[in-house]
C-alpha cells in the first residue's frame, strides 16, 4: 500500500500515532455514530494531519450506547478522541495562524526600508538597502530579501534587529 502524499508540499506523510480513536457523528445535534480505530499521519513540511488506514469494522455503533460511553472515556483519558462531524462546526473550522511578524516596506528618498513589527504592532527590527547605482536590480532584490529573512530569523530568536 502507497503512502499517502500531501498534494500542495508533494511529498509523502510519515505516521505520526498508529491507533488512534475516531468518532463519527451524526446529525445536527452530533450525537455519537461509530468509533473507529485509525492512524494519524503528519506532512513533514506543512503539519497537516490526517488520518488513514481505518479498522475494516468499527468498535462501536450508535445503538450500543454503553460501550459506546464506556470507550469513548478511554480514548478521551488517553488523549486519543478524534471527530468526523456530518455537519461542521466552530471546532471544525480551520485555525487561521497569528503572524508573529509583520513586514511593512517604505520607499525612503533613494533606499528601500523594510521595518518589522510584532504582533503588538511594536518596531523589533528594521532593514535598509539604497537603490542600486550599477549592480543589475534583480541581485539588488535577493540580496534584499536575503537581509530581510536574516532579520527575521535574528527577530525570532529574541531580540530586535537593525541591519544596513
Amino acid at each position: 500500500m502507497h503512502k499517502p502524499v500531501c498534494i500542495p508540499c508533494q511529498v509523502e506523510l510519515r505516521c505520526h500515532k498508529v491507533g488512534v480513536a475516531i468518532l463519527d457523528t451524526a446529525g445536527k445535534d452530533q450525537r455519537p455514530y461509530k468509533l473507529w480505530s485509525a492512524d494519524l499521519w503528519k506532512c513533514p513540511n506543512c503539519g497537516i494531519l490526517l488520518a488513514v488506514r481505518f479498522a475494516n469494522n468499527p468498535h462501536a455503533h450508535g445503538f450500543q450506547e454503553q460501550k459506546m460511553q464506556k470507550l469513548i472515556a478511554l480514548e478521551v483519558s488517553a488523549d486519543n478522541l478524534y471527530y468526523n462531524h456530518e455537519y461542521p462546526t466552530e471546532v471544525d473550522q480551520p485555525k487561521v495562524r497569528q503572524p508573529d511578524l509583520t513586514v511593512k516596506f517604505y520607499f525612503v528618498e533613494s533606499a528601500y526600508q523594510a521595518s518589522f513589527y510584532d504582533i503588538h504592532g511594536e518596531l523589533v527590527g528594521e532593514s535598509c538597502r539604497d537603490l542600486p547605482k550599477q549592480e543589475p536590480v534583480r541581485t539588488w532584490v535577493l540580496e534584499f530579501m536575503v537581509a530581510i529573512l536574516r532579520t527575521i530569523k535574528s527577530i525570532r530568536r529574541g531580540g530586535s534587529f537593525t541591519h544596513d
